[in-house]
C-alpha cells in the first residue's frame, strides 16, 4: 500500500496510519497506540518534505543528491572541528592549569556544532577556505584559531595522529559570509558587536541575547590571531 503524496492530509494517508498501528501494536502491545500513529505521520512528513526538496531542485534528483553530500561533508567537519578543539582545551587545561583553556572549554561548549566556521572544498586543489560567521565575535573567533594552532598533531609515540591528512584550510579577508541565521541565546560577549547594534525590531528579540560572562585569559592570546 502506497502513500498518497500529493496531499499530505490526505484521508488515505490517516487510513495507513492507523493500518500501520493496528499492525505494529498487535507485535509490540508495550507500545502505546497514539505514539506509534503520530511517529508514522512524523516520518511521512519528512520523508514527503525530503521527496519534494529532491524532485524540485532546479538540477534535478542528482544535482540534489550531490548537494546534500557535500552538505553532510561540510557539517561532519564543522563536527570534527568541535570535537578537536574541546579536546584541545581539555588537554591543555589539564597540562598547564591556564585559565583562558577553561574559557575555551565554556566558549566551545556554548557554540556547539553549529557556531563553528563552516568552509568550502576547493575542486582543483581540495583546499578548504572558511565562510565566516558574521553575528559571532571577532575576539572568539581568534580565540578558536589559537586553539587549533594548539592542537597536538602526534599521538604519545611521536607518530601521526590516526586519520585523514589535514587539509589545508584558508583564512581569505572578505571571505565568503555564511548565509545561515545566527545562534540564539548566547551572551553577549559572544557576539560582534557591529553586527548586534544593527539587528533591530523582532529579529533581535528572538536572539534572547544572554549577559556577557566573565572570560578570563583572553589578554594571554597572542596578537598574531
Amino acid at each position: 500500500m502506497k502513500p498518497f503524496w500529493d496531499k499530505e492530509d490526505h484521508a488515505w494517508n490517516h487510513e495507513l496510519a492507523s493500518l500501520f498501528t493496528d499492525k505494529f501494536c498487535a507485535e509490540r502491545p508495550e507500545c502505546p497506540a497514539d505514539e506509534v500513529n503520530k511517529h508514522f505521520l512524523d516520518r511521512f512528513h519528512t520523508l514527503r518534505k525530503l521527496l519534494n526538496a529532491a524532485f524540485n531542485h532546479p538540477g534535478g534528483l542528482p544535482a540534489y543528491i550531490d548537494a546534500e553530500r557535500r552538505r553532510n561533508r561540510r557539517q561532519g567537519r564543522k563536527k570534527s572541528r568541535r570535537d578537536e578543539r574541546l579536546e584541545t582545551a581539555v588537554a591543555q587545561k589539564s597540562s598547564t592549569r591556564l585559565p583562558v583553556w577553561s574559557t575555551i572549554c565554556e566558549v566551545v561548549t556554548l557554540l556547539g556544532i553549529e557556531g563553528m566556521s563552516s568552509d568550502e572544498s576547493d575542486k582543483d586543489t581540495g583546499d578548504l577556505f572558511v565562510v565566516s560567521k558574521p553575528w559571532r565575535s571577532h575576539d572568539i573567533s581568534k580565540l578558536l584559531q589559537y586553539t587549533d594552532s594548539q592542537r597536538e598533531r602526534h599521538n604519545a609515540f611521536g607518530n601521526q595522529r590516526a586519520g585523514n591528512c589535514p587539509r589545508k584550510r584558508h583564512r581569505l579577508l572578505g571571505a565568503k559570509e555564511s548565509q545561515k541565521a545566527a545562534l540564539f541565546r548566547l551572551p553577549e560577549n559572544l557576539y560582534n558587536n557591529h553586527w548586534l547594534l544593527n539587528v533591530q525590531g523582532r529579529v533581535r528579540s528572538d536572539l534572547k541575547v544572554l549577559p556577557a560572562i566573565d572570560l578570563p585569559g583572553m589578554d594571554s592570546i597572542p596578537h598574531v590571531f
